[in-house]
C-alpha cells in the first residue's frame, strides 16, 4: 500500500531553508513511511493540543503528521527542530 504525502506551506518553507543533506534525509524518511502498510505503527500519537496528530523523529527534527485514512494521505502539518515544533 502506497500512501500519498502532502506538505503544508509551513513545512515546505522549513524544508527549502535547510541544507540539501537535511532535505534528502527528511525526504527519504517520508518516502519510507509512505511505503509502509501501516505507518501509524512507526509514529507516536500526540496528546493535548496536538490530539489526532502523530510525531516522526528524524534526528533533532520533528515532523508532525496527520493521517487521512480513507484517502491514504499522510499530511505533514509541521516540520521543525525539536525545541520549536510544539510552540
Amino acid at each position: 500500500m502506497i500512501w500519498k504525502i502532502t506538505l503544508s506551506s509551513e513545512s515546505l518553507r522549513f524544508l527549502t531553508k535547510q541544507p540539501a543533506v537535511v532535505q534528502t534525509r527528511i525526504d527519504k524518511k517520508l518516502r519510507w513511511l509512505a511505503s509502509l502498510q501501516d505507518p501509524q505503527e512507526i509514529t507516536k500519537p500526540l496528546q493535548g493540543s496536538f490530539l489526532g496528530f502523530h510525531r516522526l523523529r528524524i534526528g533533532n527534527i520533528r515532523v508532525i503528521l496527520e493521517y487521512q485514512l480513507l484517502e491514504l494521505i499522510i499530511h505533514v502539518s509541521r516540520i521543525a527542530f525539536r525545541g520549536k515544533v510544539y510552540n
